[in-house]
Order: C-alpha cells, then sequence, then structure tokens
C-alpha cells in the first residue's frame, strides 16, 4: 500500500476516477442544457485536478515550483467556480438580487 501510495498512482487513480466522473455529469448537465451548472461543475473537476495534480509532483519530488503552479491552477479554478455559482444563483430566477429587495 506505501509503494501505491508514494509512488503517486494513488493521485493517478484519483484523475481517472475523476475523468470518468466528470465525463459522466458533464453529459448529463449536457444533456438537460443546464450552461451554468456544467460550468461550474467543470470548473469545480479543475480545481480538484490541480490539488490532486500538486499531491503527485509532492510525491515524486518534482519540486515547489511544480506544486506552487499546480497549486495556483487550482486557486483561479476555484475562483471561477465561485463565480459562476454565484452568477447562477443571481440568474436563478431570472431576477437580480438587487430587483428581489
Amino acid at each position: 500500500m506505501e509503494a501505491f501510495i508514494y509512488s503517486g498512482r494513488i493521485a493517478d487513480t484519483v484523475l481517472v476516477v475523476l475523468s470518468a466522473e466528470v465525463a459522466l455529469v458533464g453529459f448529463l448537465l449536457w444533456r438537460r442544457s443546464e450552461a451554468f451548472g456544467l460550468l461550474s461543475f467543470v470548473a469545480s473537476a479543475l480545481a480538484l485536478g490541480s490539488i490532486v495534480l500538486a499531491l503527485r509532483a509532492a510525491l515524486l519530488g518534482a519540486g515547489g515550483l511544480f506544486v506552487a503552479i499546480y497549486l495556483g491552477a487550482g486557486l483561479l479554478a476555484h475562483g471561477s467556480e465561485i463565480a459562476l455559482r454565484v452568477l447562477a444563483t443571481r440568474h436563478a430566477d431570472g431576477v437580480s438580487s438587487e430587483e428581489k429587495k
């Protein structure tokens, strides 16, 4: 089990499962024409994928620069996810939050 973790294969496994999840859920959201939901889901998956890549880089001793790059990419993806969720919430009823007051 230790070899599975320290070789980075655990991260590879997580990335494969994540890719399958993105394909399945992404297809379902696309079929339902949920643009904001699809974009938010993809941004969330990109954030998780970036964190897993940072973990893999750290386990394989790739260096702090690569870990920082992956974590920075995850931060950008997470920021996009938050922005998309806020936009989706504001447009859920077709009425902006300022008009609801």
